[in-house]
């Protein structure tokens, strides 16, 4: 899942880290960081998915690096996540009535959820780790 969340000031805070501790140490913290963050991340999606998804189905993935930039994606484990999105996002029905699951809209407020809080907490994390 790709939130389009961006950080502005992150290139220079890494560049200044870097001169001081050194580019492998830097990139050990962030992924720490990053790790960290995306196991929250995943116990919030299970928080907010538990009336239509298992939560041993959800889970966050390791660090990958996308163009040099370090990510973490949270989503489903397994090929159920199309039952998900129809969950998420309704359907219609072969009567052509558009059905809306209970879980309507949950994941959408996840997200805006997860865009909000994403920089303190990257902030955080990195404040912390680099003490």
């Amino acid at each position: 899942m790709v939130s389009g969340a961006e950080l502005q000031g992150v290139d220079e805070f890494l560049k200044n880290l870097e001169s001081k501790l050194g580019e492998t140490r830097v990139n050990r913290i962030v992924n720490k960081a990053l790790k960290e963050i995306g196991a929250e991340a995943a116990q919030d999606l299970q928080a907010a998915g538990q009336k239509f998804v298992d939560p041993d189905m959800i889970a966050s993935s390791r660090v990958s690096r996308v163009d040099g930039v370090p990510a973490v994606k949270v989503g489903w484990v397994g090929g159920r996540w199309r039952v998900v999105h129809l969950n998420e996002f309704g359907f219609h029905h072969k009567s052509g009535k558009f059905v809306r699951q209970g879980a309507y809209g949950v994941m959408r407020a996840y997200v805006v959820k997860q865009e909000a809080s994403y920089p303190s907490k990257l902030r955080d994390k990195l404040g912390e780790l680099t003490k």
